[in-house]
């Protein structure tokens, strides 16, 4: 059975519709072995199943980039507890997830493109 861990979604950065507060996606963390930030982005690395040094990193992008450095030790722990526990799917929010009236989706994966799959080098 997969582990996998659930992420709030459907974010703009104008508002997050009604009906769709509750809305997350799920990403398989079979594999992963780190997690870095960048750009108020966050990335889960996994093991090198592509050869040459390189491995798969995907980026989780949220509204306003919102996410931060303590966020991704925070998502690598719990990436370390899921995999202990397959078919668990717990959700995972940023630290500072309040958002405001000025900024309600900034904690939020984005809603165009919420993962990106990138072939990089390995951390």
């Amino acid at each position: 059975m997969a582990s996998r861990i659930q992420f709030p979604y459907n974010g703009t950065t104008v508002a997050v519709s009604p009906d769709n507060k509750n809305t997350t996606l799920s990403l398989n963390i079979d594999g992963a072995y780190a997690v870095t930030q960048s750009s108020g982005n966050l990335f889960v690395h996994y093991e090198d199943t592509m050869g040459s040094g390189k491995s798969l990193k995907v980026e989780l992008d949220y509204v306003g980039s919102s996410a931060l450095v303590a966020d991704a030790a925070r998502l690598m722990n719990l990436i370390k507890t899921v995999q202990q526990q397959p078919g668990s799917c717990p959700i995972f929010k940023l630290t500072d997830d309040v958002p405001t009236a000025g900024t309600p989706a900034n904690f939020r994966l984005e809603k165009q493109t919420p993962f990106t799959a990138l072939r990089g080098d390995a951390v």
